[in-house]
């Protein structure tokens, strides 16, 4: 009964709240991804009943892998050139950032601290690229189990904060001090299909989902294949290298067939996407367990050393940011593709109104998968 009603909502809510974006005041002005994960989180809080975990991040995993290709097929490349320089410019500082915040909170308080200099590895790793390189690089440099958990914990709590921010008032906070992000006339990040209503809508509709399909499930198949040559730790680790590597297969290759007119132009693509991209945030929502508040004590010492190493790295990319004029989505969706990784792009192009950068945001998100173990090792072999 449990996995029913999870599957209902899952899949139930997003459908609604997409219906009534356009029909609810309320609805439209608050925003259909911020009320999802917010449904999530607040179904996984009530004592009637546990959500299935091992569920929600299923969902949350295939959700994610059809929502990428789908949202991706719509994406003008020859349009985003224009911003590839100032993208590339925003996330190289958020790199340096990132290694610079992180190098203080380990003269700060990583010192002090048993495995410091591993964590500091693991944090720069994690904050450039995502949680699969915190983890690569613990299970690289020989971090105890125990700190690798606690870790793993600590940013989620650290970074859910920055999360919640970037959900609701980020953008609004980033143009105080940089510019707002122009687009050219008549241009919508390659964007320029059709919506399609129903019931005229399904016939196109189930073309998109067949080939977003067909990408997602085959780039999910190179991953395992690949998982079965590469032996990577535990059983939890492996699948997420083996998640990984499908992640970078499905964003190339939907970059790559988005240069085909026929499947830019595609209707439904972008709107099924953005159907997906909900689920992944109702799925997100409930895995989060705020009841893990409580234990804080416990980790009370890496709670700071990210917070610095996070917040510091946030604070200082955006003061670099400024000095070199980058606009205020740029910097955004540059450093949610380095802390949360390419995944949470979309939902947050979507919450500023802005399907143009959503190419920025997945092509620096690959390169962060790609350095952050790389960066990590590094600040680690300096220290």
């Amino acid at each position: 009964m449990v996995t029913i009603i999870q599957f209902l909502l899952m899949l139930g809510i997003p459908a609604l709240l997409m219906y009534a974006e356009k029909r609810v005041k309320l609805v439209e002005w608050v925003g259909p991804v911020i009320l999802c994960y917010l449904t999530g989180m607040l179904a996984a809080t009530l004592p009637i009943w546990t959500p299935d975990a091992g569920l929600a991040n299923l969902m949350s995993g295939i959700s994610a892998i059809l929502a990428i290709p789908l949202v991706l097929f719509s994406t003008n490349l020859q349009a985003w050139k224009r911003l590839a320089g100032k993208t590339l410019l925003s996330f190289g500082l958020c790199l340096v950032a990132a290694l610079l915040a992180t190098y203080a909170a380990y003269q700060l308080i990583g010192f002090q601290m048993e495995e410091g200099k591993e964590l500091a590895g693991m944090t720069v790793g994690v904050y450039t690229g995502g949680t699969v390189n915190l983890n690569i690089i613990a299970k690289i440099l020989g971090t105890s189990p125990e700190l690798i958990g606690k870790a793993n914990l600590a940013d989620l709590l650290v970074s859910s904060v920055y999360l919640l921010l970037l959900f609701t008032v980020m953008q609004r906070i980033a143009l105080l001090f940089l510019p707002a992000f122009q687009k050219l006339k008549g241009e919508d990040g390659g964007t320029e299909q059709q919506e399609l209503p129903l019931p005229k809508g399904l016939l196109g509709w189930a073309k998109a989902l067949l080939l977003g399909a067909v990408v997602g499930g085959g780039s999910l198949g190179l991953g395992e294949l690949a998982g079965m040559f590469i032996s990577f730790g535990d059983p939890k680790d492996q699948q997420m290298m083996t998640y990984t590597i499908a992640l970078l297969a499905v964003t190339l290759v939907a970059l790559g067939l988005s240069n085909k007119v026929k499947i830019r132009n595609l209707p439904g693509t972008f709107q099924l996407g953005e159907y997906f991209l909900l689920v992944f945030c109702v799925a997100i929502g409930l895995m989060i367990d705020v009841r893990e508040l409580a234990d804080l004590d416990k980790i009370a010492d890496l709670l700071a050393f990210m917070a610095i190493a996070i917040y510091g790295a946030i604070v200082l990319h955006f003061v670099l940011a400024r000095f070199f004029k980058i606009d205020a989505d740029t910097v955004i969706i540059t450093s949610v593709a380095a802390v949360f990784s390419p995944v949470f792009v979309p939902p947050i192009a979507r919450v500023m109104k802005n399907k143009e950068i959503i190419a920025s945001g997945m092509t620096t998100g690959v390169i962060g998968f790609v350095l952050g173990s790389f960066l990590g090792l590094g600040l680690w072999g300096l220290l």
